[in-house]
């Protein structure tokens, strides 16, 4: 017997970090897209980079040539700097944009990571860049991008999921269906699954 049908024609199509990833996930299956993907019936794509998702320009162009239901953004945490993250993180989706103007843009800020705990430095390096996010989340609204939409990283994995990382940064298989649950209710929401 052939397989249903997923419930759209086009793949989700995730770019990020190693989080993206799923580098510290125990098998394939377990990363959050794949439990997604299960869940609500999806085809997906991921374009995670471990160290090296960096939101260059040339990376968005290439993935704008994937048709795709929508494309999910999570790549604050590989650049270095914030100034960095803000030299980059608005142009790639104007780089998207130009070939996609109406695909769903799904933004996550960085979840949480246990350094907040105990470092204030770490702290405020972690919500400015969570900022720059949110910043390039308000101009693309202001500029009428009515298909543009965020969601926090402590939606995702917060300060009370201490459980769900294998090394205080990256999720094991239990922070990824925390993550998973999380984005399955803005998914079905911006894609309109039941």
């Amino acid at each position: 017997m052939p397989p249903a049908p997923y419930n759209m024609p086009l793949p989700v199509v995730f770019y990020g970090t190693s989080i993206t990833h799923g580098g510290c996930a125990s098998r394939p299956g377990l990363i959050y897209e794949a439990i997604l993907a299960r869940d609500l019936n999806i085809d997906f794509i991921n374009l995670g980079f471990s160290g090296c998702g960096k939101g260059e320009r040339r990376v968005a162009a290439e993935m704008a040539g994937i048709e795709a239901a929508c494309y999910v953004l999570d790549y604050g945490q590989n650049n270095r700097t914030v100034e960095v993250l803000e030299q980059v993180y608005l142009p790639f989706i104007e780089e998207l944009r130009k070939t996609r103007p109406f695909t769903p843009i799904l933004m996550s800020t960085p979840i949480f990571s246990s350094r907040e705990w105990w470092s204030a430095e770490q702290t405020a390096y972690s919500n400015a860049k969570r900022e720059v996010v949110r910043n390039a989340y308000r101009q693309r609204l202001s500029a009428g991008d009515g298909n543009i939409h965020l969601i926090e990283g402590f939606d995702l994995l917060s300060p009370e999921d201490g459980e769900g990382f294998v090394d205080g940064v990256h999720p094991n298989d239990l922070g990824f269906v925390a993550m998973s649950k999380a984005y399955k209710k803005e998914l079905m929401r911006i894609l309109d699954i039941l």
